[in-house]
């Protein structure tokens, strides 16, 4: 009984001692003002700047060969690499092309047994410094009949940290919205 009551005399007094502290704030300056001032300015030019691509000048579309076929750090690179990442069943891998990633449990649920059997990337529409829509006809087999559907996918490009950046900056990836696949990932279930 003794002991408890010197533990909560000890308590009240760390309590007492830790709510009198100053509470540590972290200090914002003109130099931390003025070093995002030209981040700020740095975006802004990025994005005023930023043109679509003309599809003339894309003139590897169509596609019916793989990623490899694609120039690296495109959005259509990715969505290339996504499908044939599902053609492969690698459940991780698909996870890690998402905008918002999931579990591979959770991804094998959602796309395992239902394997594209091919895709071929038709055209890209570049929308927005971070967006790009890319069109592909991804095609099934079940049972000896073959199913072919246009699907129109949506990309962003991410930072690390899954924000978004202006497609010039070195730093980011193209990652799919898996929403976009909703209705192809829901094809092979209804033929």
């Amino acid at each position: 009984m003794l002991g408890c009551i010197f533990a909560a005399r000890n308590w009240a007094e760390s309590y007492e001692k830790l709510k009198n502290e100053p509470e540590v704030k972290e200090e914002y300056g003109l130099k931390q003002h003025l070093a995002h001032r030209v981040e700020m300015k740095k975006l802004n030019d990025a994005i005023a700047a930023w043109r679509p691509r003309n599809m003339v000048d894309i003139d590897y579309l169509p596609s019916c060969g793989g990623s490899d076929s694609l120039p690296e750090n495109t959005p259509e690179h990715a969505v290339a690499q996504l499908l044939e990442y599902w053609q492969k069943q690698s459940f991780q891998l698909i996870c890690n092309m998402f905008v918002y990633p999931k579990k591979a449990v959770q991804a094998k649920n959602d796309y395992g047994g239902n394997a594209p059997i091919s895709f071929k990337v038709l055209s890209v529409e570049d929308t927005a410094p971070v967006v790009t829509k890319v069109e592909v006809e991804v095609s099934f087999q079940k049972e000896n009949r073959t199913i072919s559907e246009k699907v129109l996918t949506i990309t962003n490009y991410l930072d690390s940290d899954g924000n978004t950046l202006v497609r010039s900056d070195p730093n980011g990836k193209w990652k799919v919205m898996e929403a976009s696949l909703a209705r192809v990932a829901s094809l092979y279930q209804s033929f």
